[in-house]
């Protein structure tokens, strides 16, 4: 189904619409997936997993709310909020850096770490199910065509760095 199809478009679309609306929608729709079969079962939202995430990869002594922002998909989150949320959820928690005593580092607790898992499961069959949506050779030049748009619209953006 075209773009315009889906949002029931009469009038055509020139090529910048239907390929700003395909990326929203296709976003939109693999958030919905996300959120029925990955989030909402484990009780988190996207932004607390993907916390959960970094923890998981991080060092022993955890990364500083500075550190889990730069490594965040969504980067207009309020990271210290949502961890602050995380640490009444008993997810994770706070421990004042010995090295700088303005900085607090965040690491996984054994309730965070167990959620990780449950929810890492429904997360591995999601992306299994997904990568059954395009065959390889698809999927390699779908990664190589969104690495150059992504990098297109930082330069658009002015932000090249991130």
């Amino acid at each position: 189904m075209s773009v315009a199809e889906d949002l029931l478009m009469g009038n055509p679309l020139s090529t910048g619409q239907e390929q700003v609306l395909s990326v929203l929608l296709a976003r939109e729709q693999l958030l919905w997936v996300m959120e029925e079969r990955v989030f909402k079962p484990s009780g988190l939202t996207e932004p607390q997993f993907n916390v959960l995430r970094i923890l998981k990869g991080g060092p022993d002594e955890g990364y500083t709310i500075g550190e889990i922002r730069r490594r965040m998909i969504a980067r207009n989150t309020d990271t210290p909020r949502l961890v602050d949320r995380m640490v009444m959820l008993g997810l994770v928690r706070r421990q004042q850096s010995p090295a700088d005593r303005r900085h607090c580092h965040v690491r996984l607790t054994a309730k965070g770490r167990a959620t990780l898992v449950k929810a890492s499961e429904s997360h591995d069959r999601v992306l299994d199910d997904i990568e059954g949506l395009l065959s390889a050779p698809q999927q390699r030049t779908l990664v190589k065509v969104l690495e150059r748009f992504r990098q297109g619209l930082k330069r658009l953006a002015g932000e090249e760095t991130r």
